[in-house]
């Protein structure tokens, strides 16, 4: 047994190798070594396979995409709202960057074009896995700071249906969280972990979101076999 052990692992050796020359020479000079030899090529050439398709089951990231607050105010101006005693005001929302590092403005200007409050954050972070299995729970580095948090929401991330746009959600979402459980933060530094690991079915399609106060960034994946 130990005798034929070795044969396996010292066949398996040279076709990886490329050395065809010298298995020949041995299926030749020993008896009843080439049905071995073949059957350890086959399941080389099985696993080679295997790896090149993909060949486990899990969450595939297919694409990323951005998501622009309905209320931008940078080209519509702002928001007109009115004061009980008839004074107009105009709020702003804006959001600036790209993806991995994101600020989000927000500001309320009085009819007399003083500004009576603001509030912004910056948010970084690392983007989520490629790929997640069924046991797997995805963690993202967060780093937000906050200068004043009038008018901007805490921030959220959650694994949910892929139509879900930043600022929604469906009962079934999943959140991410930080150590302590906290699921929304405002200044915040540290992971965010899925709070749990869930499991698809081929095809099944889902998104990771980042709800940055009405803005956004979706990470789509698709379950595959």
């Amino acid at each position: 047994m130990k005798k034929i052990a070795c044969v396996c692992i010292a066949a398996a050796f040279l076709m990886l190798s490329g050395c065809q020359v010298v298995l020949d020479t041995l299926k030749a000079e020993i008896p009843g070594l080439s049905p071995i030899i073949e059957t350890v090529g086959s399941n080389l050439e099985n696993s080679e396979d295997s790896i090149e398709a993909g060949g486990t089951p899990g969450w595939y990231l297919t694409h990323w995409e951005y998501y622009k607050n309905p209320y931008d105010s940078t080209e519509t101006g702002g928001l007109v709202g009115t004061f009980a005693n008839g004074d107009t005001y105009t709020d702003y929302h804006d959001g600036r960057g790209e993806k991995n590092n994101f600020t989000n403005l927000r500001s309320r200007k009085l009819s007399n074009g003083k500004i009576a409050a603001s509030g912004s954050a910056t948010t970084i972070w690392t983007d989520p896995p490629e790929y997640f299995g069924a046991n797997d729970r995805p963690i993202i580095d967060i780093k937000r700071t906050t200068e004043s948090t009038w008018g901007i929401n805490e921030f959220s991330v959650s694994f949910d249906l892929e139509d879900i746009n930043p600022g929604g959600g469906t009962a079934g979402k999943i959140n991410f969280a930080t150590p302590d459980g906290e699921s929304y933060v405002q200044a915040y530094d540290g992971p965010f972990q899925m709070q749990k690991a869930v499991e698809g079915r081929a095809g099944d399609k889902r998104a990771i979101i980042f709800h940055l106060n009405g803005y956004g960034f979706k990470y789509y994946y698709e379950w595959r076999e």
